[in-house]
């Protein structure tokens, strides 16, 4: 502070900002030098809001899958889980790169294109789409809706009117299902979700199902203690994964595999998150165990499914191989 004749003056000499506008993902990898595969997931968990001491081993697992769309381009998943286990938190308070849509009515215009104000949907403007209370929302139009959602959901693409609409977001589906037992009540879960997903060529464009029934409640003793990356930080990090090229970033490497196309894609898709999440390449001792048995797991959830809604079109094996 200096006087001006009458006034005093606060002069600024030098300014360190707490959070710079532009994270740098070498930052990550030299972080993530320090940690073992477990101590990583327990930074992720805590950065997610989630305590990981009060989860095991495999609830730890399934809890970082919610974050798979986040860090990969058209990546479409369903979590299906009872109410209460926190399926709808991370996508409200960890990417402002997320629209989370909880249940009521959407139409065309809504998720694709309103062609009366030229504005692009949703599907065009985030990178990833959460419908949350799945089993609850209703599409005006939804035969259409369905026809868009399955071409896009495969190609990564949608035709409204004379204009085509290329798009990198995700589609996450979040819906409440009753268990017996800590397993569900019925085999073909995927009908509590509305009539249009239970169709099994739309169902086969989705890649993994979460299994959130493994999932317990969220707790008081559930929230995070520990140290965890700044929310909105950990954010751009994400956000910046889904583009990131192998030169700036050497991870996101997933084998050559064989097999059914749609079963090779999701795989190849979701080991590729997994990948650049935990920041896991083939030649890791944990790859397999972290990162490509998840990725099975995930789509062979769709694959059973699928089995339950078209018998005789579809077998309940994953066929996809080395």
């Amino acid at each position: 502070m200096r006087a001006e004749g009458k006034f005093n003056v606060i002069e600024m000499i030098e300014f360190n900002p707490m959070q710079s506008g532009k994270v740098r993902l070498e930052q990550l990898i030299k972080a993530r030098e320090q940690f073992t595969t477990r101590e990583w997931i327990y930074l992720l968990l805590r950065t997610m809001g989630y305590e990981p001491f009060a989860y095991n081993e495999n609830q730890q697992n399934n809890l970082i899958l919610r974050l798979l769309p986040l860090v990969q381009n058209n990546l479409n998943m369903m979590e299906l889980a009872p109410k209460g286990t926190g399926k709808s938190f991370i996508y409200s308070n960890l990417s402002r790169y997320v629209w989370l849509n909880s249940g009521g009515a959407l139409t065309q215009a809504q998720l694709f294109k309103n062609m009366n104000t030229k504005e692009i949907g949703l599907m065009g403007r985030y990178d990833l789409l959460v419908l949350d209370e799945g089993q609850f929302i209703n599409f005006k139009g939804a035969d259409d809706i369905q026809a868009k959602f399955k071409d896009y959901l495969e190609s990564g693409h949608y035709s409204v009117g004379n204009d085509k609409i290329t798009s990198e977001c995700g589609l996450m589906i979040l819906a409440n299902i009753d268990l017996y037992e800590n397993q569900p009540r019925q085999q073909d879960y995927i009908r509590h979700l509305p009539e249009m997903f239970q169709e099994s060529a739309l169902m086969d464009r989705f890649h993994g199902i979460i299994a959130g029934w493994e999932i317990p409640r969220f707790m008081t003793e559930s929230a995070a203690l520990g140290v965890g990356i700044k929310a909105d930080v950990f954010g751009e990090y994400l956000h910046q994964l889904r583009i990131v090229s192998h030169v700036e970033f050497p991870f996101g490497e997933c084998p050559v595999l064989k097999g059914d196309n749609r079963d090779v894609k999701a795989l190849t898709r979701i080991a590729t998150a997994l990948s650049k999440l935990l920041l896991l390449n083939p030649g890791h001792a944990d790859y397999e165990n972290y990162v490509l048995n998840p990725a099975k797991s995930l789509r062979q959830r769709v694959r059973s499914q699928l089995a339950e809604l078209d018998p005789h079109e579809f077998s309940a094996n994953l066929n996809a191989y080395l």
